[in-house]
């Protein structure tokens, strides 16, 4: 049974952010029922190319448009992961970090949270991969509110309370230096998981999740956990993984960090002409800035 659609690319860039963007549009055209996750990975802040903002600016648009839930990653804090990660060998300094490493923890983040789990496969054990749909029900409260963090801890040994406060520490290092809440989380917790040490754990790491990560007040269920006893991030970093999806407002300062920069360019008419070339109109340009503006609002009034 199809229902669902997985489309990765890059935030910016001709390919990533054009093509992609055009490739999300024509999906939607041809899949209206069906759920499509976008996961997007969004540039170093310091710059991959003059016209990142622009890029980011339109993507985001788009995203937000035709996408039923957005998995961002964000180059600066997947680097700063790795780098602190179990994933990458100890004594590892920051420049040893490389774009293998990093794609390889995106992969397992994806990975974990888009396998068959315990938790969603029936007693008959014949799955119909429902995971990317329960996803997008779990922690898009609302359709405006889409834009997903995820993050991953994983041991040799199964100590999941250590597991999940690594995973709230990552978490909380992409507010970006803000007063972020999360809005829903989805916990994916593999590896031994089945044990009933692993059930009576629940309670406590699911309230301090709601707490370090500010769940707001008016969902009930903000922590949902999803458990298997297979762990797919196997090697030297161990077989039990600790994967955390959270509709965070870390959106909030990204988005209007894309905003700001992007407009004071537009304003100045900073290399528009090579998108108007293109046959991008002002009125496009428009759309996306008070569709990016919309973002901001809809996440700045779900977390008062």
């Amino acid at each position: 049974m199809f229902n669902n659609i997985l489309l990765i690319s890059s935030l910016c860039g001709g390919t990533g952010g054009g093509l992609g963007s055009r490739i999300l549009e024509s999906l939607r055209g041809e899949f209206r029922l069906e759920h499509i996750i976008s996961c997007v990975v969004a540039p170093f802040l310091t710059g991959d190319t003059p016209l990142q903002h622009y890029n980011a600016l339109l993507s985001l648009a788009s995203l937000q448009k035709f996408s039923d839930a957005v998995l961002l990653f964000k180059n600066d804090m997947v680097s700063s992961h790795c780098h602190t990660s179990s994933s990458v060998e100890q004594g590892t300094d920051h420049t040893g970090i490389s774009y293998t490493h990093m794609n390889r923890y995106i992969a397992s983040c994806l990975a974990e949270i888009t396998t068959p789990t315990d938790t969603l496969t029936p007693s008959s054990g014949f799955g119909c991969n429902l995971e990317l749909s329960e996803l997008v029900r779990s922690v898009c409260p609302q359709p405006s509110l889409k834009f997903l963090t995820t993050n991953q801890a994983t041991r040799a040994i199964d100590d999941v309370k250590a597991l999940c406060n690594s995973v709230i520490g990552l978490t909380k290092k992409e507010s970006m230096s803000t007063k972020c809440h999360s809005l829903s989380n989805v916990a994916v917790i593999r590896g031994g998981s089945t044990s009933n040490s692993v059930y009576a754990t629940l309670p406590a790491m699911e309230q301090r999740i709601k707490k370090d990560l500010r769940a707001v007040s008016w969902n009930p269920f903000p922590v949902d956990y999803w458990l298997s006893s297979e762990c797919l991030a196997k090697g030297k970093s161990g077989n039990h993984s600790f994967t955390l999806v959270t509709n965070y407002s870390n959106i909030i300062p990204y988005a209007e960090h894309v905003w700001v920069k992007a407009k004071q360019m537009y304003t100045e008419k900073a290399y528009i002409h090579w998108y108007y070339k293109h046959g991008l109109c002002q009125d496009y340009f428009e759309e996306a800035f008070s569709t990016v503006e919309d973002i901001i609002h809809g996440y700045t009034d779900a977390v008062k």
